[in-house]
């Protein structure tokens, strides 16, 4: 039992240090894109989520996406960005995008508002007004950036954003 505990800690420890390369790699890739890429990046996701085919500038920016994504896999060592965790390091692509896409339309005001809004509820008192109208816009530009992503919630975005631990990343911003 005691050996099978030790493989399974090492296994996770593995695991947690591939997600933080993918993560490092994730925000390198989005440093060599423009602001306005980041939404087209999440449309180009969404696209390709409900079978649409790309405009012109969703495809033009995954092709930039895909130059800086093969550049950090080669300065890493990877060999390409057909590599096993492509996938991985693409949805960590996508977080950096939302995170981006989030602190250029929400000011860092109404972000800092937002959270205390969410305290306050979590502490069992009521938010504030301004507290409220913050969460209010991060709700309705969530909404929106689902949209763009191709869910039909934010639940089920959201979803996607947990599993890679986009509050990790968001630290980093």
């Amino acid at each position: 039992m005691r050996n099978l505990r030790r493989r399974i800690e090492t296994l996770e420890k593995s695991r947690r240090t591939k997600r933080h390369a993918h993560q490092g790699i994730a925000q390198k890739v989005m440093s060599w894109l423009w602001l306005d890429d980041a939404e087209q990046l999440i449309r180009a996701y969404g696209a390709g989520r409900v079978g649409r085919p790309l405009t012109e500038r969703e495809a033009a920016t995954r092709r930039r996406c895909t130059e800086a994504l093969e550049r950090e896999c080669r300065w890493v060592g990877t060999h390409s960005i057909r590599c096993n965790h492509t996938a991985d390091i693409n949805e960590d692509i996508i977080h950096q995008a939302v995170i981006c896409v989030l602190a250029r339309r929400l000011s860092l005001e109404q972000l800092e508002l937002c959270r205390s809004g969410i305290r306050a509820a979590q502490e069992g008192r009521d938010p504030n007004e301004k507290e409220s109208a913050a969460i209010e816009a991060y709700s309705s530009e969530m909404v929106r950036v689902s949209q763009l992503a191709g869910f039909g919630s934010v639940a089920e975005f959201d979803a996607l954003l947990r599993s890679g631990d986009v509050a990790e990343s968001a630290d980093r911003c």
